[in-house]
């Protein structure tokens, strides 16, 4: 049978009009405690609004008189949104100084709550850890239709399966071109001068981009200059580009599926989507990427293996008038997602079918 590819438009719908719409809890694999005078890390939960998890580690190393790299997360949360999530500092820290910490964080501005100190040990907080996040998210402005067809739905059956495509949050920040996939592209090809270029135009802060410019002029090398203002980065361009090649392929197996749909999204161009829910599909998609390791430079080939799709309950907690888009109808929803997965795709895929079948 043809394929059909026929076009379709996303609903209308607006995430993040608040940063409250949008919150964001870590679920992690805790690290192994050690009493405090055994210690050399610190654990902390802390809370972030209105900064990406780079810029809140940042934060951290300064206040805490910490190097960078001694600053560390586990996974990478939204910016403009409430999250919380673990930190580990390699320093050994007290409740006072984490008072005083506050204090300095809301007298400066900067929305950043170290809501308690979690425990102490010998290792820090790793990628490896995260097991997932729970989310619990408002869609406004949504017509009522469609909002009260999506409440039904998730009443009478709160399971959804979407497919895993990266979204946009993997290759670039809010209001940018989202050209980090080009970065990580010129990496690989060991083009610093094209990497530099395209890191200045990735949406950096005016900071950001001086400590690059400054960089450049000090050492007259763009391999230098970029791995020194962006040295906790490099591997994320790499792996963005990665995911670029994941998506591209994922579109062109989904295409040759009966009854797939194109969909145009923001920053991400067509995708192609299954519309019935019931056509097998391989669970899992195994590409061949590159990789480098740092600081050597040394490139390597590595197998990127993904899930196609994820189905999880989605429940439905509220539907209400949208008070910030009047006549139009909101609603709240939670769920949780394994690690490497995105809520804003599945809010897309999840009113995309609400509204077409």
């Amino acid at each position: 049978m043809t394929p059909i590819q026929s076009a379709v438009v996303l609903p209308p719908f607006q995430l993040k009009t608040l940063n409250s719409d949008f919150m964001v809890d870590e679920i992690y694999l805790e690290p192994h405690y050690a009493p405090k005078k055994n210690a050399a890390y610190t654990y902390l939960w802390v809370q972030k609004e209105n900064m990406t998890t780079f810029t809140l580690l940042h934060h951290l190393a300064d206040y805490f008189n910490c190097p960078r790299p001694d600053v560390s997360a586990a996974g990478l949360k939204d910016e403009f949104a409430v999250t919380r999530q673990a930190i580990s500092l390699r320093a050994v820290v007290s409740n006072r100084q984490i008072r005083q910490a506050n204090e300095f964080f809301a007298d400066s501005g900067l929305m950043i709550s170290i809501d308690r100190l979690l425990g102490y040990g010998q290792e820090p907080v790793r990628p490896r850890l995260l097991h997932g996040n729970k989310f619990t998210i408002i869609i406004r402005q949504l017509a009522p239709e469609i909002a009260g067809n999506l409440a039904r739905n998730l009443d009478s059956d709160r399971f959804f399966q979407f497919i895993n495509y990266y979204d946009e949050q993997r290759f670039g920040l809010p209001g940018s071109i989202h050209n980090t996939y080009l970065i990580g592209q010129a990496l690989l090809a060991g083009d610093w001068a094209a990497a530099y270029h395209h890191y200045l135009q990735s949406g950096i802060d005016a900071g950001e981009i001086a400590q690059a410019v400054a960089a450049l002029h000090q050492s007259g090398s763009h391999q230098t200059a970029l791995s020194t203002s962006a040295a906790g980065k490099l591997n994320f361009f790499v792996s963005s580009y990665n995911s670029y090649v994941w998506n591209s392929r994922l579109k062109q197996i989904i295409e040759q599926q009966f009854n797939a749909v194109q969909v145009e999204l923001p920053y991400l161009g067509p995708l192609a989507l299954p519309i019935d829910q019931t056509v097998p599909m391989l669970p899992r998609l195994s590409i061949d990427v590159e990789k480098i390791k740092w600081p050597s430079g040394a490139p390597y080939r590595t197998i990127k293996t993904r899930p196609v799709f994820i189905t999880v309950p989605v429940f439905i907690l509220d539907q209400f008038a949208d008070e910030l888009h009047p006549g139009d109808q909101a609603v709240t929803v939670s769920f949780y997602l394994p690690t490497g997965c995105y809520a804003t795709m599945l809010i897309k895929q999840l009113i995309l079918l609400t509204a077409i079948r």
